[in-house]
């Protein structure tokens, strides 16, 4: 593999990319209450660690001018996850605990037994329209950030494909001790 396929490849690898956000962006109160934060875009990470990578003023500046551009491109699909997002408290929660759990209610391992066909095929099309909808975030955030690279030096390209990976494992890991939070 490449060293300059390697962005590509980090953005496939990690889908959470997919949720791309302005590092100075802040969720209001009652989206922050309904899920896990969502990943910074790549540009993001480059501009938190402009320091480190010792960019200059042209480079910071045409970063965050990017980086608005690639907020106002996901702003549209933001928009449609925050739509096929279950409503709070209702449709898409978990059985209380006790529930949903074996056969007593269902009939059957492992499901409640009120799914039916139609509520599967509603749900299998809402996480289909999601996965477009953070492919496409993904798409522009790789396409974002290969462009990115265009003004930046082999070394500060280098050490930012480096910091980019850490934050998705960073999220990586805070996602997977949510989730086993909630497995609890």
């Amino acid at each position: 593999m490449s060293w300059k396929m390697m962005p590509l490849w980090m953005c496939l690898a990690f889908p959470a990319a997919a949720f791309a956000q302005s590092a100075s962006t802040e969720r209001p109160p009652e989206e922050a209450r309904r899920g896990p934060p969502v990943m910074k875009s790549s540009l993001a990470v480059v501009l938190e660690h402009r320091a480190a990578l010792a960019l200059s003023t042209e480079q910071v500046a045409w970063l965050e001018q990017r980086e608005q551009q690639l907020q106002q491109e996901n702003a549209p699909l933001k928009q449609k996850l925050e739509a096929l997002r279950p409503p709070h408290g209702g449709e898409g929660r978990r059985p209380p605990p006790g529930e949903g759990m074996g056969p007593p209610k269902g009939g059957r391992m492992g499901g409640t037994g009120s799914e039916s066909a139609p509520d599967r095929a509603a749900m299998e099309e809402r996480m289909t329209q999601v996965r477009s909808a953070m492919d496409g975030m993904r798409d522009n955030d790789t396409r974002a950030y290969n462009e990115a690279e265009t003004v930046m030096t082999e070394a500060q390209k280098t050490q930012a494909r480096a910091l980019i990976t850490q934050e998705r494992e960073a999220m990586r890991q805070r996602h997977e001790a949510m989730r086993q939070q909630r497995g609890r």
